[in-house]
């Protein structure tokens, strides 16, 4: 695929937001509140070293470079297979972190071969191991023919329709950003995008999704109660965390420093507010002491330069 937008910025906002979150992972919201992230740190719940960013970047790089390829979603599959067994795509050559459902999909991959699956609707296969990797389709030329690529990648580890429906909302509303738009208008035009329907239902969706997520097409969402947003690894919670993160900021820095700060899936939330911050605020407004610290950076560099 030709003339790709620019995705740099986003893949290095996106890996250092993902490493400021992986100490903290699981870490609820009072232990947070009692001693708040501040800045790149490391070790805590994985012992990392500062700025190692974790399962969320390696399969955003999966992603990357299966599309710089050309490769189909069985060419993905492979790919996530080798970071999985073999720890490719990882910032230090080791896998420390994985999603249960991801895991389990890619065993039955390696044991049952590939099999390309049809979305369903299964709350219990509805985690946010999808959705933290499919910020690169929001770079592709033409959204439209990005959206069915991505519905093939999802369905690898996540079929559920609400893992669906929440990677088209995403999706949609970076790229709104990407374009230009502004933060109001972006959420408009996606909440308009996920009502008209007309681009999914050709892929075998039903009627159930933007119930999932009513609250988003609330013009108040804004102003949600931090206490009611919630920070788990349910992709609706995930979605909804990191939009009211980079939607009650100024910033990268703030953004994602609230994303971490809301504890539990603090590297995926982060993750996800710092790719829309970055791409919105600017590959100005990341702190370059930060920066300095993000791990195996020459690899994301490298794949960037690829693109």
């Amino acid at each position: 695929m030709n003339q790709r937008l620019p995705i740099r910025t986003a893949l290095l906002g996106f890996a250092l937001a993902d490493a400021l979150g992986v100490p903290y992972e699981f870490l609820d919201r009072n232990e947070m509140d009692e001693t708040p992230a501040t800045g790149i740190t490391g070790y805590g719940t994985h012992n990392q070293r500062p700025g190692t960013w974790s399962d969320d970047t390696s399969m955003a790089l999966c992603v990357i470079e299966n599309l710089i390829e050309d490769g189909d979603d069985a060419n993905l599959s492979e790919k996530f297979l080798r970071w999985y067994e073999k720890d490719h795509y990882t910032a230090h050559g080791v896998l420390f972190d994985i999603g249960i459902q991801t895991r389990k999909s890619l065993y039955d991959i390696r044991q049952n071969g590939f099999q390309r699956r049809n979305s369903g609707f299964d709350s219990q296969d509805a985690g946010n191991g999808a959705l933290m990797r499919v910020f690169p389709y929001a770079f592709l030329p033409n959204l439209e023919e990005a959206i069915p690529l991505m519905l093939h990648d999802i369905r690898i580890t996540h079929p559920s329709s609400i893992s669906t429906e929440c990677c088209l909302f995403f999706v949609h509303f970076l790229r709104e950003l990407q374009d230009g738009s502004s933060k109001e208008q972006a959420l408009q035009h996606t909440v308009a995008f996920m009502q008209e329907r007309t681009v999914f239902e050709a892929f075998g969706h039903d009627q159930y999704p933007i119930k999932f997520m009513s609250r988003l097409t609330d013009s108040m969402f804004a102003s949600t109660d931090r206490k009611e947003i919630f920070s788990s690894g349910f992709a609706v919670h995930t979605l909804e965390a990191s939009i009211w993160c980079f939607l009650n900021s100024s910033s990268y820095k703030e953004a994602v420093l609230t994303a971490v700060n809301l504890g539990n899936d603090t590297d995926t939330i982060a993750a996800i507010s710092g790719v829309l911050a970055a791409v919105h605020y600017g590959e100005v407004s990341i702190p370059k002491e930060w920066m300095e610290q993000l791990q195996a950076k020459t690899l994301l560099e490298e794949i960037v330069l690829e693109w």
